[in-house]
């Protein structure tokens, strides 16, 4: 009886872990090093170009995305469960701004 109990609660918290592993409900992002944009900036920049309403949410996909952007010229991004992703990033530097 025991052992079946045991086996039960072991493909349930399986099942747990996995919903966990890679699901993200209304991540929060947290970006750090930006100098030249404004960390809000960055967010909304992803916010608007990525699927987040689905809630699975890959870095790789994340850092694909920041690299499109001109300022990004580095970026690193991890995880902190339960729902935040840290991203670090390094600008680079305008060399002149032209104003319209």
């Amino acid at each position: 009886v025991f052992n079946t109990y045991a086996i039960f609660l072991v493909i349930w918290l399986s099942f747990f872990w996995a919903e966990q592993k890679y699901t993200f409900n209304k991540p929060i992002i947290i970006i750090k090093g930006a100098l030249v944009l404004s960390d809000s900036y960055y967010k909304e920049y992803l916010l608007n170009n990525m699927d987040i309403e689905h809630g699975h949410l890959e870095l790789n996909n994340i850092l694909d995305e920041l690299y499109k952007h001109p300022y990004i010229e580095a970026a690193r991004s991890s995880y902190r469960y339960p729902d935040k992703i840290f991203i670090e990033i390094s600008e680079r530097v305008p060399f002149a701004i032209v104003n319209n």
